[in-house]
């Protein structure tokens, strides 16, 4: 919850804290958590928590520089933990393409937002040479949450790929 309210503008955060989650968003594990039931995991989602849209799949998680997650922070001194995944057709690219500053040597990146309601979700990689992966995203996973498989048929085909 700690997470849920940092991230939130303050007059969200203060009603959030006091009514706890949306009534039609019930509160979701945090993203990485497996699927109780290992039949349901091709249908969990990751989801703009800011609105709910599907944003990815954590069975897209990858490792690069060692790791799925990582703690990073930018020029301005604000810390992100952010996750890599091979895709996340949820989100889109916003603004130009730029090395200056990256986390991850050999690679330029270009801030990416929700394609639903544009809060900004993280960032996606490109590799500078003949590097794998050759693209990558890196989504902050506080504005991430994590839902599905309880709709009883969803065979996870739809969110891209």
């Amino acid at each position: 919850m700690r997470a849920a309210l940092a991230s939130a503008p303050p007059e969200r955060a203060r009603a959030r804290a006091r009514h706890g989650p949306p009534p039609d968003r019930p509160a979701a594990p945090a993203p990485g958590v497996a699927a109780a039931d290992p039949a349901a995991r091709g249908r969990r989602r990751l989801c703009c928590r800011a609105c709910g849209a599907v944003i990815a799949r954590p069975e897209d998680a990858i490792a690069v520089g060692g790791a799925h997650s990582h703690h990073v922070f930018n020029p301005a001194g604000i810390v992100f933990h952010i996750g890599c995944f091979r895709d996340a057709p949820g989100v889109r690219a916003v603004g130009p393409r730029t090395g200056r500053f990256t986390w991850f040597r050999g690679y330029d990146w270009v801030v990416t937002a929700c394609g639903t309601c544009a809060r900004h979700l993280g960032w996606m990689y490109h590799a500078i040479a003949d590097t794998a992966p050759a693209t990558f995203q890196a989504l902050v996973l506080d504005r991430l949450v994590e839902t599905g498989g309880d709709d009883g048929g969803d065979d996870g085909d739809d969110a891209g790929g």
